[in-house]
């Protein structure tokens, strides 16, 4: 039985990406400008780059030119300058950056390489894609009313525990059995929450201490390190430390609200396998409107695009005689994006308004005629990515393209994906997580 090379690639790196578990920002399907630019990429919507140092991306169709499995022969690499280094950022500079900075500091570059760009006929050659792509997330008060909440609330939990864990070493060290143990607590306890203004200490600190005498099992005397461990547990069990926890980190990592993404990519073919003889026939600009649901539908985005995309007529006339080529094409659509843990997908129909001038003769005076030519299509993929750890994800697509300049008949999708993320933000960098 013969294993796929994409299972090896994953096999040899997920060892190494599972070392970046502690991410703020796991990684996404890929979806790089570049690669879109030499037509390795079908999607036409971007979903927002995460944000990594370096990704990179390998695409296989599964089958090569004798007809078995082969080795993924197009590639992306996109690359964060700004995320290249430790960042000491506070989480109200991390979250909450003026739209310029955001500009900065979300820009990414990214190149991509085919060496099966098709020419006319039966002829490939070498294309390179070049990308660059931005986003801007639009926070507005309640995004921050909310997230100061959750703030304070972790904060005054960690002030309840850290005043009761104080005393409870001390404790430890002296008390004879458990019960003693919690005895001698419980005042310190309903001291504590009295001193926080929090409502009813007396009988809330009576419940805290009722729980910890049914879930702390361990020995005082012969395990002493782990009875107080299984205390402390049960304490912010019970004051819903982790819970707060859970939800601060799902609204740092999902960006809830408006976000828009602006790109660039062109592409460079080398008909003559020369690297000297050039020519860069396409280029490429979108803008992605984007907004991520909250309230019970925290796992739905929803997307749109605006792309505009012109090609050189000269150089597809050249490459592809007889072939019928628009020079302005603008694309427009939606996609929906559903996230549930590990897997996620996208279902997109984007639609395209293609024309150009071509010449119709020449008037009495000789002078050139042109007539306009137009022409619509229409596109419908499907994306189901599985993330494999924070910096591995497996991508899989399948629908309807745009015709392509060549074959155009041959518009099926079915792709494989693999993606790597490296770098990145990570919860010790931002001032106000720490370790997780």
């Amino acid at each position: 039985m013969r294993t796929h090379p994409f299972l090896l690639l994953l096999l040899a790196a997920a060892p190494a990406a599972a070392q970046q578990s502690d991410k703020l920002d796991p990684i996404k399907a890929p979806t790089s400008p570049a690669a879109y630019a030499i037509g390795v990429q079908p999607s036409a919507i971007l979903q927002p780059k995460s944000y990594t140092a370096l990704e990179t991306a390998l695409y296989s169709n599964f089958r090569n030119g004798s007809g078995g499995f082969g080795l993924p022969s197009d590639f992306a690499l996109e690359f964060s300058p700004y995320w290249a280094k430790d960042r000491g950022l506070s989480l109200q500079e991390y979250l909450f950056a003026a739209p310029g900075r955001q500009f900065t500091r979300n820009s990414s570059f990214s190149i991509a390489t085919t060496p099966g760009f098709a020419l006319s006929g039966n002829d490939a050659t070498a294309a390179v894609g070049i990308g660059w792509r931005t986003s801007i997330h639009f926070a507005d008060q309640n995004d921050k009313k909310e997230l100061k909440a959750y703030a304070d609330s972790l904060a005054l939990l960690q002030r309840l525990s850290a005043g009761i864990k104080v005393y409870a070493e001390t404790i430890a060290d002296t008390a004879n059995n458990k019960n003693a143990f919690l005895q001698l607590m419980q005042p310190i306890v309903e001291t504590r929450l009295r001193s926080l203004k929090i409502a009813n200490p007396g009988a809330t600190a009576a419940a805290m201490i009722s729980k910890a005498r049914t879930e702390v099992t361990a020995d005082l005397k012969n395990d002493r390190d782990n009875f107080v461990d299984q205390f402390y547990a049960s304490l912010d069990t019970y004051a819903g430390v982790a819970g707060v926890v859970d939800r601060y980190q799902d609204y740092i990592r999902n960006r809830y609200g408006f976000s828009i993404d602006l790109a660039y990519a062109g592409m460079v073919s080398f008909p003559n396998n020369d690297f000297e003889y050039s020519f860069a026939p396409k280029h490429s600009l979108w803008i992605t409107p984007s907004y991520h649901f909250d309230k019970g539908a925290r796992w739905l985005k929803l997307l749109g695009v605006f792309r505009y995309e012109r090609l050189d007529r000269g150089y597809y006339s050249r490459f592809f005689p007889g072939t019928p080529v628009f020079t302005n094409n603008l694309d427009y659509g939606i996609a929906l994006n559903g996230n549930f843990r590990k897997l996620s997908f996208q279902l997109e129909g984007v639609g395209r308004a293609s024309g150009t001038e071509v010449e119709a003769g020449t008037d009495a005076n000789g002078n050139r005629l042109y007539r306009k030519e137009s022409r619509s299509d229409f596109q419908y993929i499907g994306s189901f990515t599985y993330r494999v750890t924070d910096g591995i994800a497996l991508t899989y697509q399948l629908g309807n393209k745009f015709a392509p300049i060549t074959n155009p008949l041959q518009t099926l999708v079915s792709l494989l994906s693999l993606n790597f993320g490296f770098g990145g933000p990570k919860r010790t960098d931002v001032k106000g997580l720490g370790a997780p």
